[in-house]
C-alpha cells in the first residue's frame, strides 16, 4: 500500500493537541476515485472545529484535515471519464483529506482548474468563493 503524510486528528482537544503530522496508508483506489498529488490547501474555520468536536459534520476519529484543496491526477479507476493522469484539479467540502501529500478522491467530488489559475486559488475558489458570493450577494445584498 502507498503512504502519505497527513494533518491527522485523533483525539478532540479544544487546543489542538490532538492534531500531528503521521504517516498513514492510503487504501487502493475504487474504480470511480482517483489519487491526487496535493499541491495547495485551503484553511477553513470548519476544520478547527471539527478538531473540537464542535462542526456539524463529526468525522470519526481518526481523520485527515483539510475541507478543501488542489492537486493533479496521478492515478485514475478505471470507470473514472472526465479526468486523466496530469490533470489539474480542485474540491471543496467532502471527503475531507485535504492536509495530505496525496488524497484519494471520489471523481463526482472533482472540478478541472483551468490554465491560469494558480494552485493556491484553485484550493480555495470552490468553498470559500461560493460562501462570499453567497454573503455578499445573498445575505447582505452589497452594492456599491
Amino acid at each position: 500500500m502507498k503512504k502519505t503524510t497527513s494533518l491527522v486528528c485523533e483525539t478532540l482537544t479544544d487546543d489542538l493537541s490532538g492534531v500531528s503530522l503521521k504517516e498513514v496508508e492510503l487504501p487502493k483506489i475504487s474504480s470511480d476515485q482517483l489519487l491526487i498529488k496535493v499541491k495547495a490547501a485551503s484553511v477553513n474555520f470548519p476544520d478547527l472545529l471539527m478538531t473540537q468536536g464542535k462542526y456539524q459534520h463529526k468525522p470519526d476519529l481518526p481523520f485527515v484535515l483539510g475541507m478543501e484543496g488542489s492537486g493533479v491526477v496521478e492515478e485514475i479507476g478505471p470507470e473514472v471519464s472526465l479526468f486523466k493522469v496530469g490533470d489539474r484539479v480542485s474540491h471543496a467540502s467532502a471527503p475531507i483529506s485535504g492536509y495530505s501529500e496525496k488524497q484519494i478522491m471520489p471523481e463526482e467530488k472533482l472540478v478541472t482548474v483551468p490554465e491560469g489559475i494558480s494552485d493556491e486559488i484553485a484550493s480555495c475558489i470552490l468553498l470559500k468563493g461560493i460562501t462570499s458570493e453567497y454573503l455578499l450577494h445573498r445575505s447582505y445584498a452589497v452594492k456599491k
